[in-house]
């Protein structure tokens, strides 16, 4: 399985453990994107320029993470006579395992400049559970913090962008794409979809899509009704607009799994990574490829599709 490309260790002072309460596809500092899962608007000014402190008070949904920057300031660093842009957050780790929040790159451009920066190494944050973090960029003099614009993530990646004040917010929210389950069936097994959405994240492998690429991940539940059945990603797959159809890109199954008669796996994730901006429609593609999961050609006999609500 593939893990989060979140990689950088920040030579910050200090750490520590969280464990409760409390497309942009831009370069680091930039902006870009744009469409439901990109840009926003974002009114709010802030308070006049020269402040050195300014309300943030906007959402962002990166690595599996859904982080609510709530406010931006500029203070003595702790070490040494420089300054730094300090942004206080809350973060909540939508997977189910810890993730190091030291390994997330990250970035702010204030004033025309842009700075690197991030979290203290080896701040943990336990699965499911939500945390108080500053963001923490080393800068030189400060003129106007209500130009301050942060971007998470690297830049090969769909990139979050948050501007202090005004200017468009990038939030990559999680859009839902069906508007009720649905199941279908074949004579040996049953797939009910739960729900699918349209982000940029893949919680369950903490992963996130590529620059120009946005996410379709759905929850399914699977049932064998005729035996002992092999399950592979081949079945899972996606229709595109020119009636392509990709297997998951992701999973949280290792390779295939196997269920005996009347077995049952809930809430099995999958996902497909596809361009961004949105063309054209797409729909589910569940397919029934024999008792190996992986032996027959997709025919219209043995595949049902799901349409989904992307545009």
């Amino acid at each position: 399985m593939l893990a989060a490309g979140l990689i950088l260790t920040l030579a910050l002072a200090g750490c520590g453990r969280l464990t409760g309460d409390g497309d942009g596809d831009a370069g680091a500092g930039g902006a870009g994107g744009a469409g439901a899962l990109g840009r926003a608007s974002s009114p709010d000014a802030g308070p006049a320029g020269g402040a050195d402190q300014v309300t943030v008070d906007k959402t962002v949904w990166y690595g599996g993470m859904k982080w609510t920057l709530n406010a931006a300031s500029v203070r003595a660093a702790d070490i040494g006579d420089g300054k730094e842009v300090v942004v206080e957050a809350v973060i909540q780790n939508n997977s189910s395992v810890e993730i190091n929040l030291g390994n997330v790159r990250m970035s702010v451009n204030v004033d025309g400049a842009s700075y690197d920066g991030g979290i203290a190494v080896s701040t943990m944050l336990a699965g499911g559970a939500s945390g108080k973090q500053e963001l923490r960029f080393p800068v030189e003099e400060v003129k106007d913090l209500g130009t301050g614009v942060l971007t998470l993530g690297k830049g090969d990646e769909a990139q979050p962008v948050v501007p202090f004040g005004q200017g468009e917010l990038v939030a990559m929210e999680p859009k839902t794409v069906l508007d009720k389950a649905a199941t279908v069936t074949f004579k040996p097994t049953r797939y009910t979809v739960k729900a699918c959405e349209l982000r940029a994240d893949f919680p369950p492998e903490r992963v996130q899509a590529g620059k120009g690429k946005r996410l379709v991940t759905c929850a399914l539940t699977v049932q064998s009704t005729g035996g002992w059945i092999y399950y592979s990603s081949s079945e899972f797959g996606l229709k595109e607009p020119d009636g392509n159809v990709i297997a998951a890109t992701y999973d949280d199954f290792v390779g295939r799994f196997d269920l005996f008669r009347s077995g049952e796996r809930k809430d099995i994730a999958v996902a497909w990574e596809i361009d961004w901006p949105i063309s054209g429609a797409y729909a589910l593609s569940l397919a029934y490829l024999g008792q190996q999961g992986n032996g027959d050609p997709r025919t219209a006999k043995n595949t049902r599709e799901i349409p989904l609500d992307l545009a």
